[in-house]
């Protein structure tokens, strides 16, 4: 089953305590039957609850043994069941071959994506900077941070975007059911808390989660171009208005043009409800003579909102 090959081989048991060893010997084995539960799963557009449960492990974002064990260091990660995982890969897979999914997804999209990278958008963005400034044209760079991005994302407008891009709809139903079954216990070593119903969000740690985050985002840069706001590339023939570094956002403006495009972005994220945050989002002034950040240029991004 080519879905297995999307599963980590050193990926940690969820709570039915399958590793991928046995999930595979399973598959190997018990193949006509796993097709048979799949194809049942595909025909009635539902999944079973247990599919949808998972331990919640708390990894640190910085190893740095001073914030190690600090709580706001931690980044959640679901670690799901053994066929919950392998039915997600077969969901990504016809998510993916949908309308060919890559291609039609925004290309100043860098993360998650097949053959794509942030380092691509880096480089991008600064060959810009690079061309304006050559051209002696300042630019307003403004660094967003998304507050718990994979975690607040809303089911039904998930499903919403999922429609808008022509996914079949028992595709469309079946990452509903994933969704709002959702159950999370905390796991910290042999310790495992009750279940509790994860009611927002696509989970971080599993298959479909970076695809599903990159399909509800991806729509962003094409409403500010809606919106009137971009940039002009001299000698690039280009029209900007930012990149996309999975769950970063990068917009560039000019700098009399700067107030209107924070206003349309504190539309879009009231629009589709999602939460900006200040603390960790920045507005950065390069001007035309240096490509370079002052210190004085870089503030937090509440400054800019009136």
């Amino acid at each position: 089953m080519a879905a297995l090959a999307q599963i980590n081989p050193k990926s940690s048991c969820g709570a039915d305590g399958m590793n991928f060893q046995v999930l595979r010997a399973a598959v190997e084995n018990f193949r006509e039957a796993t097709l048979k539960l799949f194809n049942r799963v595909y025909a009635n557009s539902r999944t079973p609850r247990a599919w949808s449960v998972a331990d919640w492990l708390a990894i640190p974002k910085s190893s740095a043994p001073s914030v190690r064990n600090v709580i706001t260091n931690q980044r959640g990660i679901s670690i799901g069941g053994a066929y919950g995982k392998l039915f997600e890969a077969t969901v990504a897979n016809k998510i993916k071959a949908a309308g060919s999914l890559y291609s039609s997804l925004s290309p100043f999209q860098g993360g998650f994506m097949e053959g794509r990278s942030t380092i691509d958008n880096y480089i991008m963005l600064i060959e810009s900077l690079s061309l304006r400034k050559a051209k002696r044209l300042s630019t307003r760079v403004f660094l967003i941070d998304v507050e718990k991005a994979f975690d607040t994302v809303h089911i039904l407008l998930l499903c919403y975007k999922l429609c808008k891009r022509r996914i079949n709809i028992h595709i469309v139903h079946i990452i509903n059911c994933l969704l709002t079954n959702m159950q999370r216990s905390a796991k910290f070593g042999d310790f495992r808390s009750a279940l509790r119903a994860i009611l927002l969000g696509v989970a971080q740690g599993s298959i479909t989660g970076p695809l599903l985050y990159i399909i509800f985002i991806d729509d962003i840069l094409d409403f500010f171009v809606s919106r009137g706001h971009s940039i002009d590339v001299p000698y690039a023939r280009l029209i900007l208005v930012g990149f996309l570094f999975a769950d970063d956002i990068t917009l560039l403006a000019d700098y009399a043009d700067n107030q209107s495009l924070l206003s349309d972005l504190a539309l879009y994220a009231l629009s589709w409800r999602f939460v900006l945050s200040f603390s960790k989002s920045i507005g950065v002034d390069f001007n035309n003579n240096l490509l370079v950040t002052h210190e004085r240029s870089s503030a937090p991004l509440r400054r800019f909102f009136p």
